[in-house]
């Protein structure tokens, strides 16, 4: 499973910059794994607080979506929650007045740390069948004292043809594609 997951990253990469800079990326990779830097599979606190899973950075190749999508697909990467506090605090809205849509919402973190905020509603659009099944699982665990909304949901398909209700949005991608 992770040679297949290693050759259709490889692949992706060699469509994109040629077989040269794909290679050099490939040895940068491996030099940073064998000088020991933290790698994504290490667990993180938000994850050790709530006993979810949304740390583990998911490649590509690794992702279970068709071939025919991976050149336009981005890795699952968890958004830094300090971070997105700090986004969501600074918009000049009424959150209780908007929708939160996540377009590529994968293992749902982002999804948790909106729930802080009064939202509507909380939506996920998530193409992987996996990592959406591991969202809804998160959702089902995720317990904070802090919630303000837990009307929270994540719909299985393709956010770039997603339509969403037209009500007042707040639109959140986290690279999920090019």
């Amino acid at each position: 499973e992770r040679a297949n997951a290693l050759r259709r990253d490889l692949q992706r990469k060699v469509r994109q910059v040629g077989v040269m800079h794909a290679l050099g990326h490939g040895a940068r990779k491996l030099a940073s794994r064998l000088a020991g830097r933290p790698t994504a599979s290490q667990s993180d606190r938000f994850d050790e607080t709530y006993g979810t899973d949304t740390a583990l950075m998911v490649s590509v190749g690794a992702i279970d979506i068709d071939d025919s999508r991976l050149a336009h697909s981005n890795r699952y990467e968890a958004v830094v929650p300090e971070s997105f506090a700090e986004m969501m605090a600074c918009l000049p809205i009424t959150h209780n007045e908007f929708v939160f849509l996540d377009i590529g919402s994968g293992k749902g973190r982002a999804l948790l740390l909106a729930s802080i905020f009064p939202f509507k509603e909380i939506v996920g659009v998530e193409l992987s069948a996996s990592l959406t099944a591991i969202a809804r699982n998160n959702i089902r665990i995720f317990d904070d004292p802090r919630m303000k909304c837990r009307a929270i949901r994540v719909e299985s398909g393709d956010g770039g043809a997603y339509l969403p209700a037209p009500v007042d949005t707040i639109l959140y991608l986290y690279n999920p594609f090019d």
